[in-house]
């Protein structure tokens, strides 16, 4: 959220984005959010919507994702009017609503509600006195938007991971390793040691009359820090396939999962997480010696405090279906370490 809340902003931010599990009491009755994961609902006039500003729209909202083997959008968006919202999509989790008014509005003013028609619901409303206004502001602010957007469905994912998981399993790992997190339903220990944890969910689900596998998982590595040269590009891919040629065996004799910079290059990028440094990554792994493979997600975490670099890789393996949501559920477990 440090990220909205940039200098020289010129919008109002109301920001009613709490942590998870946090409902007012007004709220706590409200209805569970309706649609699918990754599912925006634009509420806005029709000539707004066929503009070029709804273009720009769906250009940044539908960009594809990067580290993911085919494409797929950031988000799947709904165009609501005021004949549809109230009646389909109000209950919906993700809704951002594009208002003119003249007479009302003198400059941009961006608002965001938390639980407005349902729980853990984030609304996001933006106001300007023209449609060019609108359209200029909402094209400025997009990666803004982007990122409230994303935020809001980290929030329900980890929800639901805090109210599905094993609570014995997350007290596990946190006396073996000493970092606390939430894992998702059905999730497992596969192998384990002070120094690391390789948690799995194994699930299947039926297309077209069959069972098909679908695979997650998280390895969790601490190591000891020294220097910032340890975060280098070669240093972070040598320490990622290290581990897992050494931990994460393939279903054959001497297969073994290894990062695919082949068919993808590695996505990195420097973040702040709860006030420490870190590098964010995302790709395409695959399995040496066997045809498997798929998309992963990884934060390498600087502990200045007990000297420790903590690494957290999450994959998914899922051959018959998309990959985004169930690649934001391994996102959802990483971002829930606290150190």
């Amino acid at each position: 959220m440090d990220k909205v809340l940039k200098k020289g902003l010129f919008f109002l931010f109301i920001l009613a984005l709490a942590g998870c599990g946090d409902e007012d009491d007004g709220k706590r009755f409200l209805p569970s959010p309706s649609g699918q994961p990754g599912e925006v609902v634009v509420w806005c006039n029709a000539g707004f919507w066929k503009s070029e500003y709804g273009d720009t729209l769906r250009k940044h909202l539908k960009q594809p994702v990067h580290g993911l083997p085919q494409r797929e959008p950031a988000f799947d968006l709904h165009h609501a009017t005021d004949n549809t919202f109230s009646r389909v999509f109000k209950t919906f989790g993700n809704i951002l609503i594009l208002e003119v008014d003249e007479g009302r509005f003198t400059k941009p003013e961006l608002k965001i509600e938390r639980n407005k028609w349902a729980q853990r619901q984030a609304v996001i409303r933006l106001k300007a006195a023209s449609k060019k206004e609108l359209g200029e502001a909402l094209t400025k602010n997009m990666d803004d938007i982007i990122e409230l957007l994303n935020k809001a469905e980290a929030n329900r994912i980890a929800q639901k991971h805090k109210d599905l998981g094993d609570e014995k399993l997350n007290n596990k790992i946190e006396k073996l390793t000493g970092i606390q997190l939430y894992t998702m339903k059905d999730a497992y220990l596969a192998k384990e040691d002070s120094n690391y944890v390789w948690i799995r969910c194994e699930r299947s689900k039926i297309e077209g009359g069959f069972d098909h596998q679908i695979s997650q998982g998280i390895l969790i590595l601490k190591t000891p820090y020294e220097s910032m040269e340890q975060l280098n590009n070669y240093a972070v891919y040598n320490l990622l396939d290290s581990a897992l040629k050494a931990l994460v065996p393939g279903p054959v004799e001497n297969s073994y999962m290894k990062i695919d910079e082949v068919n993808m290059d590695v996505n990195m990028k420097k973040v702040n997480f709860r006030d420490k440094f870190a590098l964010e990554m995302t790709g395409l792994w695959r399995m040496k010696g066997y045809m498997m493979g798929g998309p992963w997600y990884a934060l390498h975490i600087v502990d200045d405090g007990n000297n420790e670099l903590i690494s957290a890789f999450g994959y998914v393996y899922a051959p018959q279906f998309s990959k985004r949501e169930y690649r934001r559920e391994v996102e959802a477990v990483i971002n829930s370490i606290q150190l």
